[in-house]
């Protein structure tokens, strides 16, 4: 299977993140370039913790999905997964826009760094995360939201 022309695959990968089952409830919107992943996402009531903040999980999901999003978009046919990711929380927010920007660090054969830093509607980073994603199995055009824009 020969790979996807560049432009189509990154047109993909943002389609396939937007339409995943919890994502069409929340709405983030992703900008995506090689190496490179941004996020953003309203600060919504069901994102909330009991205090009222924004919860630490969806901290984490948006620091993660944008490391592993841009590495997806480096690595052609298969899907990456995450082996390894670490998060470093610095402040808490309430409202507003959230943005999330991953960026590819290195690659090392099968295996990509990733770095991402999540920012609050004022650009005051509120978190900082870091991960090691690899190449799984699971081939990109076996997935229906992919496939059904790469043709």
């Amino acid at each position: 299977m020969k790979a996807v022309p560049r432009e189509k695959h990154l047109r993909a990968l943002k389609h396939m993140y937007e339409n995943a089952p919890f994502n069409v409830i929340v709405k983030p919107k992703m900008t995506l370039s090689e190496g490179y992943s941004e996020i953003l996402l309203d600060c919504q009531d069901v994102l909330r913790n009991a205090g009222g903040l924004m919860s630490g999980s969806f901290y984490f999901k948006m620091l993660d999905e944008s490391c592993s999003f841009a590495a997806n978009s480096i690595v052609d046919r298969f899907l990456v997964v995450t082996v390894s990711f670490a998060v470093e929380f610095m402040k808490a927010t309430l409202e507003g826009t959230v943005k999330s920007v991953g960026k590819v660090m290195s690659t090392n054969g099968t295996l990509v760094f990733a770095e991402s830093l999540l920012y609050d509607q004022n650009d005051q980073v509120l978190a900082r995360g870091s991960g090691v994603f690899s190449r799984s199995a699971k081939l990109l055009a076996s997935l229906t939201d992919y496939h059904a824009y790469t043709k």
